[in-house]
Parts: structure tokens; C-alpha cells; sequence
């Protein structure tokens, strides 16, 4: 079997299958499988991915679109980067990439990260996740300490190259 997505597509596809032998039913074989399935899941770059840099201040709102440049909201297939400030997730969000360079990233939603976070300094705080997806890459590096005081769920790779991550308010790591 093949699967060839066609160029720029994404998304996911389910696979639904049978295995037939030729053995036969005779004495009480079995020549066919239960159904199995499986899901592929196709993730593409597409064409008109961003980058935004968060301009706000303390407590913006991450969907707040004027505290980007450029103007907008990351989403599924841009690059955050946030340096100052203090960006507030009340929803659940999916980036390509993100760069914590010392912000705070905080709030009820959850953050999921999938190909590559580079967190250098700054806080992850809150009730929600940040979950790095299988197949992303959490490089933690630099010399400044890294505060963690919510869930941080990788399914990937940690590469941690520098500096020190201190746990506050009961902080989670599962990998």
C-alpha cells in the first residue's frame, strides 16, 4: 500500500482494513482479521505560514490580534516568537514553532507546539498544557532559568542544553 498526499495538502486520513488469508475456514479457521485501522496524519507548511512577534504588553490576550506584528493571531501553521510581556491564552492554540525568550506565557488554554519551541528564558504558568507533539523538538537553552508553573507534556524530543528549569505551583513534566 501507498499513501501520497498531494502537494501543499494536510489533515488526516483513516485507513480501515481486513487480513485474508487463504487457509480457510476448515475445522473452524479463521481466514479473515477482525477490522484494524489506523490514521495517517499529513502536516504541511503551507504557503502562507507567518511569523509574528508579540508587541503587547502585561496581560494582552493572545487572540488579540493588535499585539502581533505583523497584525493577526498565530495559528496551526505560523512562528510565535515572545521575548516581553505577559501573553494571556484563554483558548486552545496550535503553532508550528514557537520562540520563549523572556515572557511569561499563561492562562487556562493550552498551547500545543508542532515541530519546534526554543525556550531560552521566561515562564510557562497557568492551568493550561503546553504540549510539544510527537515528532516536535523543545530545545531548552541559555543561560537564565526557565520558570515552570503548569503541565508541560512532550511527545517529541527535549534537547536541554542550558540553564536550569525551577518548579513552581505543583509544575508537571510529563515526556
Amino acid at each position: 500500500m501507498q499513501f501520497k498526499p498531494t502537494t501543499n495538502a494536510f489533515g488526516t486520513a483513516t485507513f480501515s482494513y481486513n487480513v485474508v488469508d487463504s487457509g480457510g475456514t476448515a475445522n473452524g479457521g479463521i481466514d479473515t482479521s477482525a477490522p484494524q485501522a489506523f490514521i495517517i496524519t499529513v502536516i504541511g507548511v503551507a504557503p502562507n505560514a507567518e511569523s509574528y512577534v508579540w508587541n503587547g504588553g502585561i496581560g494582552g490576550n493572545w487572540n488579540d490580534s493588535t499585539q502581533w506584528t505583523p497584525a493577526g493571531v498565530p495559528g496551526f501553521h505560523d512562528r510565535a516568537t515572545i521575548a516581553t510581556g505577559r501573553v494571556v491564552l484563554t483558548n486552545n492554540v496550535s503553532v508550528r514553532s514557537l520562540v520563549l525568550s523572556g515572557a511569561d506565557l499563561d492562562g487556562s488554554g493550552s498551547l500545543t507546539v508542532r515541530s519546534n519551541m526554543t525556550w531560552s528564558a521566561g515562564v510557562l504558568r497557568g492551568a493550561g498544557v503546553t504540549t510539544i507533539a510527537p515528532g516536535a523538538t523543545l530545545t531548552v537553552s541559555g543561560a537564565s532559568d526557565k520558570d515552570l508553573r503548569r503541565r508541560l507534556d512532550s511527545y517529541g524530543t527535549v534537547a536541554w542544553t542550558a540553564g536550569r528549569i525551577l518548579g513552581h505551583d505543583i509544575p508537571t513534566i510529563n515526556n
